[in-house]
């Protein structure tokens, strides 16, 4: 005869391992790929991959500024912190070989990575927390309305928020926190989150 089981205590399958871990990878894993291909299919739209906004031309330009040795801040004006504008030095050594234009549809075709990693993030912080709450917070994150605008004019936001949620990631284990070398590792990232913007 088997004991009465606690109350709020997880129902065993047969193997004894509980269902709702592999349920919210499961969750999370789709909630990543809907968020991807919904920035795929905002850039399939005429004019999205190739096209321009003010805001993505002046990170980049100033990326290439800074890969021919001129100096934001003493040769150029450039009103936000540097991270991004070093995150990008890729994408202008790339426009050496493919020009500005295509440098930047590079760039904007790893939106869709920084969306589904986002998600997966997110999962990862709340997936203690239920099935539910994984539910949730990947499908606000993945459909976002404000988030997929920022993934789509490439803004700085959503670089800020990867950033911020890999050092939250780092630094909690499930509603803990984590040790000190950890907890100096999250202040790092927390750190270049905000070389990107204040």
């Amino acid at each position: 005869m088997r004991p009465p089981s606690r109350p709020g205590s997880a129902t065993l399958g047969p193997s004894g391992a509980t269902p709702a871990p592999e349920c919210s990878s499961a969750v999370i894993s789709l909630a990543a790929l809907l968020a991807a291909a919904v920035t795929l299919y905002q850039l399939s739209r005429p004019g999205s991959l190739f096209g321009t906004s003010a805001d993505v031309a002046v990170y980049l330009g100033g990326s290439i500024r800074l890969v021919h040795g001129v100096l934001p801040y003493r040769d150029f004006v450039f009103v936000q912190p540097p991270g991004f504008v070093l995150l990008a030095t890729p994408f202008a050594f790339l426009s050496e070989l493919t020009g500005t234009r295509d440098a930047l549809a590079v760039l904007r075709l790893c939106t869709p990575l920084l969306a589904a990693a986002s998600v997966v993030l997110v999962g990862r912080l709340v997936r203690h927390r239920g099935f539910a709450a994984t539910l949730i917070a990947c499908g606000v994150m993945a459909l976002f309305p404000a988030q997929l605008y920022a993934l789509h004019s490439v803004l700085l936001e959503p670089v800020l928020e990867f950033f911020c949620l890999v050092g939250a990631v780092v630094i909690f284990e499930g509603d803990g926190m984590s040790g000190p070398r950890r907890i100096l590792a999250a202040g790092l990232v927390f750190g270049f989150a905000g070389t990107i913007k204040v």
